[in-house]
């Protein structure tokens, strides 16, 4: 159903079942292969919460990636200086299990620990029974994939240009293909990464001795970088930084005008007359075939 509407069928007989899952990891929490449901859990909540915020524009993707890539190195780089421990270290280890001697010695009080769904949780091949995990944040997951799900929308909206123009009458049928779109790029520099912050996670790479990497430190700028370098070997930077190449075919494009960037998915016919846009030849087809939706083109 539309957003904001009443619940469709799927949506109510799945409910049972995820709520049949989180509690089976609120009762097993502690055990050794709970790991995983939590991890299933904030891959949902991760899914849902970038189904739901998107961003309009290149633009608002900088400005956003940017602010959170200051503000992670704040919080675990720079806030022992301030608060004399790092502020997102201690909310990640927060709940970890202890042993806190009495003052005579003579008894120890043991909190088993309890851990917050709230991070991707792997176990270290080192240690594969000892419960050590490595840890990353849902924000460093979310917060780029904004930037993912941003690429991937302007691919299907080039993908769309480019089958109607391929497709439109009268149209050169020579078109070159579009070649790695920017979801793909987008990706690859995520994993890198994110392999370079394990990497100085590994070798011990630190600012006041912090046991721990502000992730987006090296997501941000691989990410976004690659994203702003492909659009610009494709001549789409400026379309992309504004949000114009998230826009379909015939999408606010006039009568014979040509996109930016020299697109030329539609323009002026012979002897100076306007030929149709893709948008207008579209609905004129779904008018003549009777469709009812013709107006949603």
């Amino acid at each position: 159903g539309a957003r904001g509407g009443p619940a469709d069928v799927p949506s109510v007989a799945a409910l049972p079942c995820a709520l049949a899952f989180c509690l089976t990891w609120l009762a097993h929490r502690q055990a050794g292969w709970a790991w995983a449901m939590q991890d299933t859990m904030s891959a949902a909540v991760c899914a849902t919460f970038l189904r739901t915020v998107q961003l309009p524009s290149l633009q608002v993707a900088t400005v956003l990636l940017g602010l959170m890539f200051f503000y992670d190195i704040f919080m675990v780089f720079i806030s022992p200086a301030v608060f004399h421990h790092s502020v997102m270290m201690s909310v990640a280890t927060a709940g970890e299990a202890s042993a806190t001697p009495s003052a005579d010695g003579a008894t120890c009080d043991r909190f088993q620990g309890e851990r917050m769904p709230m991070l991707l949780l792997f176990p270290r091949a080192s240690s594969p029974s000892s419960r050590d995990y490595a840890m990353l944040g849902l924000g460093d997951v979310v917060i780029p994939g904004l930037l993912l799900t941003l690429a991937a929308r302007a691919d299907l909206a080039a993908t769309t240009r480019w089958l109607a123009a391929a497709t439109a009458p009268g149209r050169s049928k020579g078109r070159r293909g579009l070649g790695w779109g920017y979801w793909l790029v987008a990706c690859l520099s995520y994993c890198v990464g994110l392999a370079m912050a394990l990497l100085a996670n590994a070798y011990n790479v630190t600012v006041n001795g912090v046991q721990g990497q502000p992730a987006l430190l090296y997501l941000v700028p691989c990410a976004l970088g690659a994203v702003a370098l492909r659009a610009q070997v494709r001549g789409e930077l400026g379309r992309l930084w504004d949000g114009s190449a998230l826009e379909p075919a015939g999408t606010r494009q006039p009568v014979g005008a040509v996109p930016e960037g020299g697109g030329g998915f539609s323009g002026g016919g012979a002897g100076g007359e306007d030929e149709p846009s893709v948008q207008q030849q579209l609905c004129g087809r779904a008018a003549a075939a009777g469709d009812d939706n013709a107006s949603h083109y």
